[in-house]
């Protein structure tokens, strides 16, 4: 003998919902990294922009993109965590 189980659509979106919401919540969250100019670097960090080029040439990396010079948030923090503000 065998028997089925017969949900309504309704039923399905809504446990469909429900597990998506879970599994978002469960995976972790990983900020993509960003891209700044000089001058939104130093706003990012909340220092002077002359600070911030003096970072640079202490090694914080700063890629220059279509002529443009620019620095990584990951790049930022990593640079503060590691040798301070």
């Amino acid at each position: 003998m065998k028997a089925e189980i017969v949900f309504s659509e309704e039923f399905k979106s809504y446990i469909q919902s429900i597990v998506r919401q879970n599994v978002a919540e469960m995976m972790p969250q990983q900020p993509v990294p960003k891209k700044l100019n000089i001058g939104q670097a130093a706003v990012y960090a909340g220092v002077a922009r002359n600070t911030l080029l003096s970072w640079t040439r202490k090694g914080l990396p700063m890629q220059v993109v279509g002529g443009v010079k620019r620095i990584s948030t990951a790049d930022i923090d990593d640079y503060m965590n590691n040798r301070g503000k």
